[in-house]
């Protein structure tokens, strides 16, 4: 996978009376070119990405294994939350604080 790029894809859908959303969103990573078998080594060791889809944890020391990502942040750690609450907003649900 050096040097290479891979695409993360995730689905989603609000369904409810009324309200039928679904959506699907891309985003895309590049793994660094010149990552080094010690880092791969000592990545793994961690044992980090052990139970993450893709073999990393791009919010914790996986980070290291990439130089470039085109999209959204929040997809890659499992859900494209902005476009949620946008879709939640849209249909009439706002913020209203901790209880």
């Amino acid at each position: 996978m050096r040097g290479c790029w891979h695409d993360l894809v995730t689905g989603w859908a609000l369904l409810g009376p009324g309200v039928r959303h679904i959506s699907c969103h891309t985003t895309r990573l590049r793994v660094r070119e010149d990552l080094g078998d010690d880092e791969l080594v000592a990545y793994v060791a961690t044992g980090e990405g052990s139970g993450c889809a893709g073999g990393y944890a791009i919010e914790g020391h996986g980070v290291w294994l990439f130089d470039r990502i085109e999209g959204d942040w929040f997809n890659i750690l499992g859900l494209p939350l902005l476009d949620v609450l946008d879709v939640l907003r849209g249909h009439g649900w706002r913020y209203g604080g901790m209880p």
